[in-house]
């Protein structure tokens, strides 16, 4: 009875001993799954290469295919998988950790540069010292300082920027006026500079934020032209504001034979500021057939050459991304290459080789990232068309939400931060979706307001041979070139209607909605418009404050006072009578 018992006792605790391994089996397998699923995501972003691919298999293999044939209640095999996966994690262990304890070779180690490819570039940019209006910028602007502005008051840097918009007299802003007269000289030089064709400054591939392009003297030299040409205007000296304008639309040109989206859209400012000179050129100067034929000449090309723009700016980006990933590599004066000790994308500091931390480091490298620097070029590439795939249909191209950074599944950003840090920051640095997005946005614009310049050329030239501004864009269709007519931001035609002796011209913008020539925000429908004026210029007109927000801006004024004079100072200076 004794043994009966034991025996009952025996096969309770096996059956309780396999009960509970059935669980351990399945919540093994549950949560392997459920890791599987994440390293299958990861390999899925191409992050990994085949060394990463092995190593992540080896470790999350077994604990699927051995709780599995368990489950199926094959012990033999779960037995020797078990043993033969543990000795593979063991070997595999061991091979890792003599990555990082085995001694390095000693000698001075520098980060890697892809500097062969970057005088290649520099090389095809090339053109004689002569030529480089570059060179001249560089020499002209080296005394300037950007901080220098006139004196006009209160508001005085929203009333320069309006003195760049449109016509003024000397009489009428004489502080202006003599401030600008201090230039002459730098003026004559940009007025010299702006005969030359050629511009090239050393590529910037190494995201260094004080690179070689003078971007805040270049703006201010603008700022300066636009300055001088619209006071040239109100004076009716129209030659001088004729050849004014010529010089910015050379400068717009100078920063367009530069590589970065960035040269563009300081093009795009340099470029609007001549065309708003040259509007009111063409609609209120007297004009001779000559004068027309310079300005037919001079005016930049409205044909749609974005496919070839963004094609050029994605290769430099190329390099850019390339040349930011190259430091991960180290190269000896032997020419040996290694991968980095720390992450120099994100830390300067240099590291002991023989650090744990360091060659951890580098052994996440091997899992993500090719072992020859030159497969860095393949990465940028990749993501260089995926931009282009999505951009390819015109620079209005609407860029999926998933491939926002912001906007896109946090769990595929999480997935591609675990995969390769470094390679997912630069993508979002190089070839961030959004901001290429935003940029054709820019581009678009930019392309109808050029556009809308050669229609008021047309228009022009219509009222010289007949007298009177035509009532209809179709009159003057034999004037300009076809797709001029084409308005790249809504798709359709540009808006023109007579309004007594002048006339309206514009553009409805990218919300395709007519709101007559408005932009901005509106208060009264409080939504934003963002029809592009072309004439007459659009002014906002001023918008009536609710009887709140005119509190709300007294009690912000209130404040302020009695934070510098103390509250019972202001209680007392309120209370006074006022003498007038």
């Amino acid at each position: 009875m004794c043994q009966e018992d034991q025996a009952a006792k025996a096969e309770k605790r096996r059956r309780r001993k396999q009960k509970w391994q059935t669980r351990g089996r399945i919540v093994l397998l549950l949560m392997s799954c459920t890791y599987y699923g994440v390293f299958l995501r990861i390999v899925w972003t191409g992050y990994l290469t085949w060394i990463g691919i092995a190593v992540g298999t080896i470790f999350l293999a077994p604990n699927i295919l051995i709780p599995a044939i368990g489950l199926a209640g094959n012990r033999t095999w779960e037995k020797r998988l078990g043993r033969a996966f543990g000795c593979l994690a063991i070997a595999t262990l061991v091979v890792l950790g003599a990555l990082v304890f085995w001694p390095e070779r000693p000698g001075p180690w520098k980060p890697y540069s892809f500097d062969a490819e970057i005088a290649a570039l520099e090389a095809s940019r090339a053109v004689p010292d002569q030529d480089n209006a570059a060179l001249r910028y560089d020499t002209a602007l080296a005394s300037v300082d950007v901080n220098d502005r006139p004196d006009l008051g209160d508001g005085d840097a929203d009333l320069l920027r309006e003195l760049t918009r449109r016509p003024w007299r000397a009489a009428d802003q004489p502080e202006a006026s003599a401030w600008l007269d201090s230039h002459a000289t730098i003026l004559d030089e940009l007025l010299q500079i702006g005969r030359m064709e050629k511009c090239r400054w050393p590529v910037n591939a190494d995201f260094d934020p004080k690179g070689p392009m003078p971007y805040r003297k270049l703006g201010y030299s603008a700022q300066l032209l636009a300055l001088a040409g619209n006071r040239h205007l109100g004076e009716d000296r129209f030659e001088e504001a004729l050849q004014t304008s010529f010089c910015l639309l050379r400068s717009a040109d100078h920063m367009r034979q530069q590589p970065s989206t960035m040269d563009f859209l300081v093009s795009f400012g340099c470029e609007g500021m001549a065309r708003k000179m040259i509007r009111h050129i063409l609609v209120r100067n007297p004009l001779s057939p000559s004068d027309i034929e310079r300005i037919t000449h001079r005016l930049p090309a409205a044909t749609n050459t974005w496919k070839e723009d963004i094609t050029r700016l994605l290769e430099f980006d190329e390099y850019r991304y390339a040349q930011f990933m190259a430091p991960i590599y180290e190269i000896n004066e032997q020419g040996k290459i290694r991968f980095a000790t720390c992450c120099p994308l994100f830390s300067k500091d240099n590291q002991d080789p023989k650090a744990p931390k360091g060659r951890l480091w580098q052994l996440y490298c091997y899992m993500n990232m090719p072992l020859d620097p030159q497969g860095v070029w393949p990465m940028a590439r990749q993501e260089s068309a995926r931009i282009a795939h999505f951009l390819q249909s015109g620079p209005t191209a609407r860029i999926p939400d998933d491939e926002l950074l912001l906007e896109g599944p946090f769990f595929d950003l999480i997935t591609r931060l675990l995969a390769n840090a470094p390679r997912y920051a630069a993508r979002h640095m190089f070839f961030d979706a959004y901001l290429y997005g935003s940029f054709g946005k820019h581009y678009a614009t930019r392309l109808a307001q050029r556009r809308a310049t050669w229609l008021l050329l047309g228009l022009r030239q219509y009222r010289d041979k007949h007298g009177v501004w035509p009532p209809s864009l179709d009159l003057i269709s034999e004037r300009i070139p076809p797709e001029m007519s084409d308005d790249p931001t809504s798709g359709s035609a540009f808006v023109y209607a007579l309004d007594g002796d002048t006339f309206k011209l514009y553009s409805k913008g990218l919300n395709r909605i007519d709101e007559h020539g408005r932009e901005g925000h509106n208060k009264a429908t409080d939504r934003n418009e963002d029809d592009i004026a072309i004439w007459p210029p659009y002014v906002p007109e001023p918008q009536p404050e609710t009887e709140a927000e005119t509190q709300e801006a007294r009690d912000e004024m209130m404040k302020q006072l009695a934070e510098i004079y103390g509250q019972r100072h202001v209680k007392d200076m309120l209370s006074e009578p006022n003498d007038e």
